[in-house]
């Protein structure tokens, strides 16, 4: 695939989304090239460039070569073979060797070696953090301990080369865990501070790279990883896998991996975003020869039917033997919100969604695709038999907001208890799952939408009404996110 060709296939918004920049409706986002409080990169998807129009930013304009480069800080060589393996095409680096297994380059026993011991120290940093703990609270998740089952994972303060010697601190550098200090000679700085640590891993099950998410209520983007990202997540598909679901995003599996029911009968593997199913997820699929049927359980939004279209389409092509399904995700929801929402009957909740899913045939159109997002009854259906409390009757339909066009009126709904809404002008307010009440604490999961601008934008956490900071720190994150007046919200 030549220049032209990655060109032609990815759009400069499609390399956004892998990356991780957040784009909003306008085309703008807040440039990860300095520091930006007003979003100032400029998207064209008409011209396939991005621009930053700061006057303290030599970023300039940037094709879907330039803009790869620039963010993962790496050459123009680099940015290509990483296009060519976002776009599945087969590159020199990790091909498979006489063993079937990717060839081991003459340094990758450093590499696992290096990003091991971070990580281990990174699962330690988890434990004294209360902010880490906080976050995998609100999203269900609970950490792996030697007692305990959960989900892997690891906290980056920020620290982990601190107290390692020189050669330590130079293999850290090689690999993109700290990078030098700009004006500050011999000094390091943490990539990616103050963010959960994933670990991807290779077909050995060693770790080979890492997955950041971060905590940082002011940072640009959420989402990093190392440079020449390799790795799967949670782990490659074991040989022997007949049935595969695979997610949109790595909290989406890592939530998942939590439900005995799921786990029982499915492998589970993590795309990196709509876009994210990379030629090593393409490599791993190819070489499951009892696979039988792989299933997409991507967002309930226009993306993630976007993302199976394209993806499913590519899977297709590379496995024409395997039966392909779509999980119709309710509207706005992710796998994640369905769990945290539902906690109580999350099981019964995603066995259903699974037992209902949409075969996609070979003959199916792009059209039958778009159309997926807009006909979601039945995905809404098996969520609220899930729902309906035993033995009482069905709950109430909840009501939806009014078109935009129209003035919205305040509009406070509890006829479900399960799922208690808020309508004003300025947002929705969803509380999921009920009122958790103690004598000393009102837990709740909310979800607040913009009220005029709809699957554009939607903040999701757990939190204790009782807790007056907590609230107040809520109201700046969604306001932020929601482009918002916190004191409204």
């Amino acid at each position: 695939m030549e220049i032209q060709d990655l060109k032609q296939h990815f759009t400069i918004l499609d390399v956004a989304d892998l990356l991780g920049i957040q784009v909003n409706k306008q085309g703008k986002a807040h440039c990860p090239f300095h520091e930006d409080k007003t979003p100032s990169l400029q998207f064209s998807k008409e011209k396939n460039i991005a621009t930053c129009f700061s006057s303290r930013c030599s970023a300039g304009t940037m094709d879907i070569i330039g803009l790869t480069e620039k963010y993962m800080k790496i050459n123009t060589h680099e940015a290509i073979m990483q296009l060519k393996e976002w776009a599945g095409v087969p590159t020199t680096q990790n091909h498979p060797g006489n063993n079937g297994h990717p060839r081991q380059e003459p340094d990758e026993l450093e590499r696992i070696a290096i990003l091991t011991k971070a990580f281990q120290y990174y699962e330690n940093g988890i434990r004294t953090s209360r902010k880490s703990k906080a976050y995998l609270d609100s999203r269900g998740l609970i950490q792996t301990t030697p007692s305990r089952q959960g989900t892997e994972v690891g906290f980056n303060s920020g620290n982990f080369h601190n107290r390692a010697n020189e050669n330590l601190k130079a293999t850290a550098l090689k690999y993109g865990l700290v990078y030098d200090s700009i004006g500050n000679s011999g000094g390091y700085s943490a990539f990616a501070k103050d963010s959960l640590v994933f670990p991807l891993k290779n077909q050995d099950r060693k770790i080979v790279g890492l997955y950041f998410r971060s905590l940082d209520e002011k940072a640009v983007s959420k989402h990093y990883y190392l440079k020449d990202r390799q790795g799967l997540y949670p782990n490659y598909p074991r040989p022997e896998t007949t049935k595969l679901i695979l997610t949109e995003a790595i909290i989406d599996a890592a939530t998942l991996l939590q439900i005995s029911g799921i786990t029982g009968e499915y492998e589970i593997l993590a795309c990196y975003g709509t876009n994210g199913l990379t030629d090593e997820h393409a490599r791993a699929i190819q070489s499951l020869d009892s696979l039988q049927e792989i299933t997409f359980f991507f967002d309930g939004d226009p993306a993630g039917s976007s993302g199976v279209e394209k993806q499913s389409q590519k899977l297709r092509k590379l496995r024409p033997d395997v039966k392909i399904y779509q999980i119709e995700t309710p509207e706005n929801e992710d796998v994640n919100s369905l769990y945290v929402g539902h906690r109580d009957k999350s099981e019964e909740l995603f066995k259903h969604l699974v037992k209902e899913r949409k075969l996609l045939s070979s003959t199916e159109t792009a059209g039958r695709f778009a159309n997926s997002f807009e006909n979601k009854n039945e995905g809404e259906q098996i969520k609220k038999e899930v729902q309906k409390p035993e033995p009482k009757p069905k709950p109430e339909t909840t009501p939806q907001p009014k078109p935009t066009n129209q003035k919205s009126t305040n509009a406070f709904d509890a006829s479900n208890p399960n799922k208690i809404t808020y309508f004003t002008d300025t947002a929705h307010y969803y509380v999921k799952g009920g009122l958790r009440q103690e004598l000393d604490r009102l837990q709740v999961s909310l979800m607040i939408e913009a009220g005029q601008q709809r699957n554009y934008g939607r903040y999701r956490n757990r939190l204790d009404l009782y807790e007056n900071k907590q609230v107040e720190r809520m109201a700046r994150e969604a306001a932020e996110k929601l482009s918002l007046r916190a004191d409204l919200i």
